[in-house]
């Protein structure tokens, strides 16, 4: 099988060191947020994907997408949502439009 018109064997090596990249960053969050145990961990599972930039790419769209991310948190993490009941999490803008 032939590879696909404008494929280069340099872009999936690009890619891969992207992915090293992001995934350094994401194990100097552990470190930095250990005394968050939840946070700490939630950064250690995206890490550990095969394709950590995929999954942040992911996770950006589940927040972007208007109460997807509220209700995936009630059905993965019910006891986390009784925990937070009552409290604000932190307005952030919207990303600028591309």
């Amino acid at each position: 099988m032939d590879d696909p018109e404008g494929y280069t064997s340099g872009l999936q090596s690009d890619l891969r060191a992207e992915d090293a990249k992001i995934d350094s960053w994401l194990f100097g969050g552990v470190e930095q947020f250990s005394a968050d145990p939840a946070l700490s961990e939630a950064l250690l599972a995206i890490a550990e994907v095969e394709d950590s930039r995929r999954a942040l790419l992911l996770l950006g769209e589940i927040l972007r997408a208007p109460g997807l991310a509220d209700r995936l948190g009630e059905v993965l993490r019910p006891e986390a949502d009784a925990d937070r009941s009552g409290q604000q999490g932190r307005e952030h803008p919207p990303p600028p439009a591309n």
